[in-house]
């Protein structure tokens, strides 16, 4: 039996395979990297989703799942945990807000507009800070079960005190800045925060701004007990 003999269209389809080999596993490689990129903003984003679904649907996890508190000057994992949902909160109800942690300090501190969270020239609430006062509050209250409590401190911006005053300035009671101060502290009271956890006061020199700053306390009670082994 005689070989068929290749034909012209036969070599030329023969010529074609490597450069068509060449392509194909050049746009192989271009897609695992777009597979790669994808799949880590598909984490970015969500991460934002879970962020936004546990401030705005009233899931917010509680830290049930982290180990219990221990009053040594070792890391607090619920603490930590409650730390980035209070940084999540603010930052998925108020995009404005810049949320710095402070490991050393066990503390998450968040600036904000004042205009973002009250009404033009008012102390009315705006209904985003109403809601945030509402979560944040229950975010802090002491759970009953036991565990790390807070301290939450709210600042306020004015602007710089009279030059050439001699000793602490007093704020004037009705300038807005101290009206507001007195609105936050009495909702945050109103939803569940004690008022040993609550400073308001105001901030110099910054007008305009609004500061939270929550820290994580140490229970005296608590920690003797642990010392002296006491139960």
């Amino acid at each position: 039996m005689t070989a068929a003999v290749p034909t012209g269209r036969d070599r030329e389809a023969s010529s074609n395979i490597v450069p068509l080999l060449s392509l194909m596993l050049i746009l192989l490689a271009f897609f695992i990297l777009l597979n790669s990129l994808s799949e880590f903003e598909a984490d970015k984003t969500q991460a934002v989703i879970e962020s936004v679904n546990r401030a705005f649907n009233g899931k917010i996890e509680s830290g049930d799942r982290t180990p219990a508190y221990s009053a040594t000057l070792g890391a607090l994992p619920e603490a930590e945990a409650k730390m980035r949902e209070v940084g999540s909160l603010f930052e998925a109800i108020v995009p404005s807000a810049r949320v710095k942690r402070i490991r050393r300090a066990k503390a998450v501190r968040v600036e904000l507009p004042a205009a973002s969270f009250f009404r033009p020239a008012g102390v009315r609430l705006r209904p985003g800070g109403e809601f945030l006062i509402q979560r944040l509050a229950r975010l802090l209250a002491r759970d009953p079960r036991g565990g790390p409590s807070y301290d939450l401190e709210v600042l306020l911006g004015v602007g710089a005190p009279p030059a050439g005053g001699a000793g602490p300035v007093t704020p004037d009671p009705r300038s807005l800045e101290v009206r507001r101060a007195a609105l936050l502290a009495q909702r945050l009271v109103e939803e569940g925060l004690r008022p040993p956890m609550l400073s308001i006061g105001l901030l110099p020199r910054q007008p305009g701004t609004l500061r939270f700053v929550v820290r994580v306390r140490r229970d005296p009670a608590t920690s003797g007990r642990r010392a002296t082994g006491a139960e």
